[in-house]
Parts: C-alpha cells; sequence; structure tokens
C-alpha cells in the first residue's frame, strides 16, 4: 500500500529526542505513513538509536552536518507518499494531529502549506507554529528593542501575531517547519526548501515563495497539535544568534530587492549594535552575549553563504565563498544573491554601527553642544594639524603636543568640572574618533539619565595611533607608541608599545 504521508525527520544530536518523536507516530496518523529520517552527521549515537530502535525506518547518514534545508530536501527526494510532513525531532506530535493536518488539508485546496498548534513540554501555548510576514516597520521595531520590550504587541511585535491565540484555524503568511504539511506534488514543482538557509528560514522562504508563485495561502489548524521544545536539536548562543541572524538575512535579501532590501538588511544589523549598547548599560536580558556576535558580524551580516556544487557551506564555510580580489565567488543554487547590492548594504551597515549609536548616546547631555570651546583656548604644541570640523569641548582643559594630526569629525571633550585631555606628541587621529573626559551613565542596573557625569583624566602618551571610529572614556591612560584599531572601544588602561582592538579594546600583541 501507498502511503499516505511521508513523514520527514531531520537529526542532529538529539539521540533521546527522536525516539520519542518516531515512537509517537502511529498514534498521531491513522493514515499509511512512511518515515525516512535524515541524520546530519550527530556524535551523540542517533543514527544508531534510529537505526536499532525503528528498523522500519528510512535512514540517510550523513558525513557532515549538510544544514536542515538541505537535509529535508534530501529527505523529500526518497518520498512517495501524497504528502510530505515535515516534523522536528525536538518534539512530538500529538495523537491523531497527523490525520488532522491531511483532513484540513484535503477540505481546503486553497491552502499550500498547512500546520498546527505548538505548545511546550509543560503543556503551554507556544506561538512559534507560525508568523506574519516580515516587514520594514517589524524589521525597525525589532532593531529598537520595541518587540522585545512588549512582546506579541499587535502593532510593536506585528510578526509574533500576537493577538491570534492559535485557537481556531485561519490562513498565516508563515507555517514554521518544525510542523508543516505540503502535498509532495506542490512541494516537488516549487523545488523544495531554498539550500542557502543552512538552518532557520528556509520554512519562511519556501512559504512567502510558494503564496507568489501558486496565488494560495498557508494555514494552521488548531486540531493539530505538536508538543515542541524549541532549539534541542540547535546551536547554543551567541551561535545559535549566529545562524538566526545569517537566515534573517538571507531571508530579506531572497525575498526584497533594491533599497528594501538594502534597508532591511541594514535594520537587522542595527537591532545588533542596539542591544550591545543595552548590555553596555545594563538593560535587557544576559542570555545572549551580544557583543560577541557583533564581533562576528562579518560572516552573518551577509547572509548565508551562496550554495557551491556538493551543498551547502553553513556559516563556517563563509569565508570560502569570497575570491582574492574580495569579490563572492562563482556558485550554483537556488535564488542566489544579488551581488550588486552589496555596496548599499555595506554602506547601511556603516551608519548604523554600534560606536555611531554610542556617540548619539552620549550627545543625550547636550551640554557639550552648548559649551564648545574656542580654538584660541586650546593648549597647542607646535606643528599640530586637525580638521576643521573637529570639536572640541572644554578646549581650556585639553592640551596636544607637537606635531600631532587630528582626522575629520573627530571631537575631544573634556570633563564638565575638572577632567583633563592630555595628548602627547607626534599622535595620529584617524576620522571619527571621541574622546572623553566624563562618564555617560554606564553604571550598569542603574537608570541611564539618573546616573551622575563623573570627570576622570585621560592621559594619550607619545606616538599613538587611532583608527577610524576609536572611542576612548574617561578615565584611560594610553601608553605611549601604541596603536588602536578602527572601531575600538577603549574602557581601560593600555601599557605602552600594545595594538589594542575591540569592544571593548583588548591587547591584540605588542608592537
Amino acid at each position: 500500500m501507498s502511503p499516505v504521508v511521508s513523514v520527514v525527520v531531520v537529526s542532529y544530536n538529539v539521540r533521546d529526542w527522536i525516539v520519542r518523536c518516531l515512537a509517537t507516530l502511529p498514534a498521531a496518523a491513522s493514515l499509511e505513513l512512511e518515515v525516512i529520517v535524515v541524520d546530519n552527521a550527530s556524535g551523540d549515537g542517533s543514527a544508531d538509536v534510529v537505526a536499532e530502535a525503528f528498523p522500519g525506518a528510512q535512514l540517510v547518514r550523513n558525513e557532515h552536518n549538510v544544514g536542515f534545508a538541505r537535509g529535508v530536501n534530501m529527505g523529500a527526494d526518497l518520498a512517495k507518499g501524497e504528502y510530505v510532513l515535515l516534523l522536528n525531532p525536538d518534539g512530538w506530535a500529538e495523537p491523531g494531529s497527523i490525520d488532522a493536518l491531511v483532513a484540513h488539508a484535503r477540505a481546503h485546496p486553497e491552502y499550500v502549506v498547512v500546520g498546527g498548534r505548538t505548545v511546550t513540554p509543560d503543556g503551554d501555548l507556544d506561538p512559534r507554529s507560525c508568523w506574519a510576514a516580515p516587514s520594514l516597520w517589524s524589521l525597525a521595531s525589532s532593531a529598537l528593542m520595541l518587540s522585545t520590550l512588549r512582546p506579541g504587541h499587535p502593532l510593536l511585535d506585528p510578526e509574533a501575531m500576537g493577538g491570534y491565540r492559535r485557537e481556531h484555524a485561519r490562513p498565516v503568511d508563515i507555517v514554521t517547519g518544525c510542523l508543516f504539511l505540503v502535498a509532495l506534488d506542490d512541494w516537488r514543482a516549487l523545488g523544495g526548501f531554498d539550500e542557502r538557509f543552512f538552518v532557520y528560514g528556509e520554512d519562511a522562504e519556501f512559504c512567502l515563495r510558494a503564496t507568489a508563485e501558486t496565488g494560495r495561502a498557508c494555514a494552521v489548524t488548531p486540531d493539530a497539535v505538536m508538543v515542541h521544545a524549541v532549539g534541542a536539536s540547535s546551536a547554543t548562543r551567541p551561535d545559535k544568534q549566529e545562524l538566526l541572524l545569517a537566515g534573517k538575512v538571507t531571508l530579506v535579501r531572497s525575498r526584497w530587492t533594491g533599497l528594501r532590501a538594502s534597508a532591511g538588511t541594514g535594520l537587522i544589523v542595527a537591532g545588533v549594535g542596539v542591544r550591545v549598547l543595552a548590555e553596555r548599560v545594563g538593560v535587557g536580558g544576559r542570555d545572549t552575549d551580544w557583543a560577541e556576535v557583533w564581533r562576528r558580524r562579518r560572516r552573518w551580516q551577509r547572509g548565508f553563504p551562496p550554495v557551491r556544487e556538493g551543498g551547502p557551506l553553513g556559516l563556517d564555510g563563509w569565508d570560502e565563498t569570497v575570491g582574492d580580489d574580495g569579490h563572492e565567488a562563482s556558485v550554483t543554487g537556488r535564488n542566489s544573491i544579488r551581488q550588486g547590492k552589496e555596496r548599499r548594504a555595506r554602506f547601511l551597515r556603516s551608519v548604523t554601527d554600534p560606536r555611531s549609536l554610542l556617540h548619539a548616546v552620549k550627545l543625550l547631555h547636550y551640554f557639550h553642544y552648548t559649551h564648545v570651546g574656542e580654538v584660541r583656548k586650546l593648549t597647542l604644541g607646535p606643528g599640530v594639524r586637525y580638521a576643521p570640523n573637529v570639536s572640541f569641548a572644554n578646549a581650556e582643559r585639553i592640551s596636544i603636543g607637537a606635531n600631532t594630526r587630528v582626522g575629520a569629525r573627530t571631537s575631544l571633550w573634556a570633563g564638565d568640572h575638572d577632567g583633563r585631555i592630555t595628548i602627547g606628541s607626534d599622535c595620529n587621529f584617524g576620522p571619527m574618533c571621541f574622546v572623553t573626559a566624563s562618564n555617560y551613565g554606564t553604571e550598569a542596573g542603574a537608570n541611564f539619565l539618573d546616573q551622575e557625569k563623573q570627570d576622570a583624566d585621560i592621559v594619550i602618551g607619545d606616538d599613538v595611533w587611532f583608527g577610524t571610529g576609536v572611542t576612548v572614556l574617561a578615565g584611560v591612560t594610553i601608553g605611549s607608541h601604541c596603536v588602536v584599531a578602527a572601531g575600538s572601544v577603549v574602557t581601560k588602561d593600555v601599557p605602552p608599545n600594545s595594538i589594542v582592538g575591540g569592544v571593548p579594546a583588548k591587547v591584540l600583541r605588542q608592537r
């Protein structure tokens, strides 16, 4: 007898979970099922336990982790059923759930994908069974952390569909891939999942593409229930955030074009920058090291790498997609990223850099805009040169040694009361550096505007070089002959002859 449903499960280090997932399938359906498990080179024996406990399942053992999207495509290529059901291994379908999915799909041929209702192992509603399509507003709301402050709010967190409790059947934009039913003929006509998505985002891209190409909607029904332990088979933070962000960027760039795609990408990058700042001032949760995610942005801010022959590379293969000339190498795959948008995306990323946002926060203290010192009050050694748009605050407490160069739009701000900035000879400041002798409300756990500014001298030695966009906070002494990498934030003393970089800056090596 031909199967009605081909259940495809992609496993990765879920030995204990997958046993329960597969064991509950008979109760979830009275229809004829075939089970296909694609194991992505699990290191915990997941494939062995499937082979031993479920000999009737088709088992594909991959030699390396090819990602979720490609794993699903490999399983669906073997399917013989009328429908393909994608089921995450870190959960299980409740009794009758698969029957309910098929019944809903047959009763409503206007739906191309059908999903269900997900709950946590404790029985609470997990609203992540479906989503609304992303928009520039939803990305902006996320970037500004409005969706974090008011999760599920219809206006501030529109993608979460917070007003919908998943208690009745309805059309939705996106069905999550943990419980995802589609007719095999539709799956193959649409080409399956886009294999550029290593994990996260492939289900959203498929749903939006399927709706656009077929004119049919996606939907969920509360009669199909899955218990889902979210993330049991996925990477840990901040690795998981890298994957999520790469998936978001890839989704935006695969579904949008032109300035809209560039703006969407910029908002995603800006959102990480805002979270870095929130961490620094003690706002927000501590479950993610956003500074580390930001440091890794070169890998995720362009999305997942295009697919070469042989399958997706994942984040570990990102650098391999860039040729010696800095351009992406020739690739093949579904919906390849348009390279012509890179310049606009790079521009947006530059203006949303968290250091720029850090400067904006400091400008809340308008004192420095109303007390900009006249140049004649500066103490300048011979041979000093500075750009005409350099700004000085309380300039009478700033001294600059001989032969120092200060680049465009650099700001040197002495403290409000007695903090001084002393710069040695032969120093060089790249453009847009920021040196301030006042602390600006950075005490963790205290309200930003309630914190008193505290002055502390900054002393910079001789022959110190600053890259573009360096920030130096109050109370720092930088020894002679140091180099500070572009974009660094210096928060503590730097010993002489050091090369430092990062946020906050750390000693990388000796000069």
